[in-house]
């Protein structure tokens, strides 16, 4: 009977371990992940479909949707909706010519610093008569 509760218990937290686990979400940026990352994260691409990707990324830019995958050989919409809470789409670096201009403040003159005077010391009272 001891040894029944015993393995029902290891059983009931190899189970919780093992949802805990599948919880965690795990997400991997299409834009920025190598190969051996996206095979590591995305259900259903291996090796071959992950190069595949950074290929295609390298080629024509940085992906703008999770949906835009569906341009990569191998991957159709079953692998995308399947890891659609998986994939984060990062914006592109910016560029020269995305990069807003920086424009200089205007030119002012150089503050100078506040005259001081030094005022000469008061006597104290009991020496004034």
């Amino acid at each position: 009977m001891l040894k029944l509760r015993f393995l029902m218990l290891i059983i009931t937290l190899l189970t919780s371990i093992t949802t805990f686990a599948e919880s965690k979400l795990v997400t991997v940026d299409i834009n920025t992940a190598n190969a051996e990352e996206l095979a590591l994260v995305l259900i259903g691409v291996g090796e071959k479909k992950a190069q595949a990707i950074v290929d295609y990324r390298e080629q024509n830019g940085y992906f703008g949707s999770a949906d835009e995958l569906d341009k990569v050989k191998g991957i159709g919409p079953k692998t995308i909706e399947k890891n659609h809470n998986k994939i984060v789409v990062s914006a592109p670096p910016a560029t020269p010519e995305t990069q807003t201009p920086v424009t200089e403040p205007p030119a002012t003159e150089p503050s100078t610093p506040p005259k001081t005077e030094t005022l000469p010391a008061k006597a104290p009272p009991e020496a004034v008569q």
